[in-house]
């Protein structure tokens, strides 16, 4: 089995369990984000992803909703997507790929889908005929961002409205959320380091002489984010590993390794979200890597140009908290 930077097995998991306070944001040189006055953090619960195998990115994005809305002692309701809990009333979702999971009156802020058009349910509306008599549409998830325009279009298929939508992971807002995670580029002493899911040991070989470097992304967000910190290149498998080394301006490669997935259909739904995140920020997904050693020769991807962070902050749906 391969033993990661850490000397932690792959079998040795970081569920997502917030803490009771998580840490204020300190300045680390950027403007600091500020929270609109009277808020109310219970009035809407946040959906999230809870799995037993869980991506630090999944555990990450609570945390940042609740930066976003002030919330430093942890009031924001959790509603586990695959938990066994009744949901009761709308929801927000947020980071990953979740949408599948969204019902009417739902919110959607960054959330995506995987390689096929969810159920029409919530997303069909009226038909032409309603229309014609004068029938109300039926209640969609209202959309205020979603991760990318390959998930609008899967929206568009199941019967969503064409409407101009912002895109963009909530990831790529975590170095102005999280800013005390912001380090100098001399502090990154490593040459390239390894994000790896723990389906990877399937292919452990081709790491063995990168073993020293190699860590998973079910790591604890607060030991991913420092290790990726340190690295001149990030190496990922992981979306989420390529999202936030990007929004702290760190290079990447996406690694893809079709032999490490258990599926064809698992490998193509991880094309998709790499290739919905990319046509996010004005890029193509063609250049992935198939091993470890293309991808240190490959180097970093082109980094983001011109992408407007500010609008995808300012698409927050604050309203969702008014008292």
């Amino acid at each position: 089995m391969l033993k990661t930077y850490l000397h932690v097995s792959a079998k040795q998991v970081v569920q997502c369990v917030l803490p009771d306070r998580f840490p204020a944001g300190k300045s680390g040189g950027q403007e600091p984000h500020r929270v609109p006055p009277g808020l109310n953090v219970t009035r809407t619960p946040l959906c999230y992803l809870n799995l037993e195998s869980n991506s630090f990115g999944h555990q990450l994005g609570p945390l940042l909703i609740q930066r976003l809305l002030g919330d430093d002692s942890s009031r924001l309701v959790l509603q586990n997507v695959r938990g066994k809990e009744q949901r009761r009333g709308p929801c927000l979702f947020g980071v990953g790929t979740i949408l599948a999971d969204a019902r009417p009156r739902d919110a959607v802020w960054g959330s995506g889908l995987s390689h096929s058009p969810p159920a029409p349910g919530p997303w069909g509306g009226h038909t032409s005929s309603n229309e014609t008599r004068g029938k109300r549409a039926a209640p969609r998830p209202k959309i205020y961002a979603l991760r990318g325009p390959k998930t609008h279009d899967l929206l568009v298929q199941a019967g969503q409205p064409n409407h101009t939508v912002v895109y963009g992971d909530p990831l790529m807002l975590v170095a102005r959320l999280f800013p005390e995670y912001v380090s100098p580029e001399a502090a990154r002493t490593r040459d390239a380091c390894f994000l790896l899911h723990p389906r990877y040991n399937r292919v452990h070989g081709a790491f063995l002489k990168y073993s020293k470097w190699v860590m998973y992304a079910t790591m604890g967000y607060d030991v991913v984010i420092p290790f990726l910190l340190g690295c001149r290149l990030v190496v990922s498998s992981s979306l989420s590993g390529i999202v936030v080394a990007e929004a702290y301006g760190i290079p990447t490669r996406w690694l893809h390794m079709t032999q490490a997935h258990s599926s064809t259909q698992l490998a193509a739904q991880s094309v998709f979200k790499f290739c919905d995140y990319y046509a996010a920020t004005g890029r193509g997904c063609e250049d992935r890597a198939t091993s470890p050693d293309k991808a240190v020769a490959m180097g970093g991807k082109a980094p983001i140009q011109g992408y407007d962070y500010e609008t995808l902050l300012k698409s927050f749906p604050y309203a969702l908290y008014t008292a």
